[in-house]
């Protein structure tokens, strides 16, 4: 089966910050999610103004962005319930509490600004790119005996295989119900279910990584190839931007 595409993202001829050096935008996006999860709450606000104008920059759809949350809002409000009810500094153990709520609020906003960032890296970042990026962090490392020949590779076939699984689990899970009952969805996890799909997914994974060998050999480089230079001035910002960072946390 062929994966659905994501409909998050609308088509752009040009994605922001394609002029930056692939391993400064790997960079900047590491730094952006440390900074979401350990800067103080005042610090959150531009780091978010700036995440949010990019993924908009970058194509994010308002109606696919809500479609995807909207299976999140119960651990949302899990997360708000137990802040509230549990933070001991202000109130006894499971009386509700004000600084609970807003502490929940802090931490639910952290979290978002995480999973933006995150996103943000995956649209800015296509392959190609991601694999530059990887390949320039990683050369303090080729010393120690890190080959960076098979990155491309590697990357190319994770990035593929999880969402072909993906599918093949939907595919195997109706199957499964259109033997055991009338094809029709139960609520509840059914476990069981889900379980029996196990064995033949990993299966085919295994299937599948038995012929990997024979598919791509005599297609590696000999040699990997050189990273471009990071420009000095992108350098220097991702310098300061970790020093403050640890400044403030």
């Amino acid at each position: 089966m062929i994966p659905v595409a994501s409909r998050l993202w609308t088509p752009a001829e040009r994605l922001p910050l394609d002029r930056v050096h692939p391993a400064a935008r790997l960079g900047g996006g590491v730094l952006a999610v440390a900074t979401s999860l350990l800067a103080p709450p005042l610090a959150l606000m531009p780091l978010a103004a700036l995440v949010a104008w990019f993924l908009l920059r970058a194509g994010l759809r308002a109606g696919g962005l809500l479609r995807w949350l909207r299976p999140w809002w119960p651990v949302a409000m899990l997360v708000l319930v137990i802040h509230t009810l549990t933070t001991t500094d202000a109130a006894p153990l499971f009386h509700p509490s004000a600084v609970g709520l807003l502490r929940g609020l802090l931490a639910l906003a952290r979290l978002a600004l995480m999973l933006g960032a995150m996103a943000l890296i995956t649209r800015v970042l296509p392959l190609p790119d991601l694999v530059a990026a990887l390949g320039w962090w990683l050369r303090p490392l080729r010393c120690f005996g890190a080959d960076t020949r098979h990155l491309g590779l590697t990357l190319a076939v994770a990035l593929g295989t999880a969402p072909r699984a993906q599918a093949e689990a939907r595919r195997i899970l109706a199957c499964v119900r259109l033997r055991r009952g009338d094809g029709r969805r139960r609520r509840g996890l059914q476990l069981r279910q889900r379980l029996q799909v196990i064995p033949p997914l990993m299966e085919g994974i295994i299937r599948q990584g038995e012929s990997l060998p024979l598919a791509v050999a005599g297609r590696l480089p000999a040699q990997p190839e050189r990273p471009a230079r990071l420009p000095w001035p992108q350098g220097v910002v991702l310098v300061a931007w970790a020093a403050l960072l640890v400044v403030g946390a």
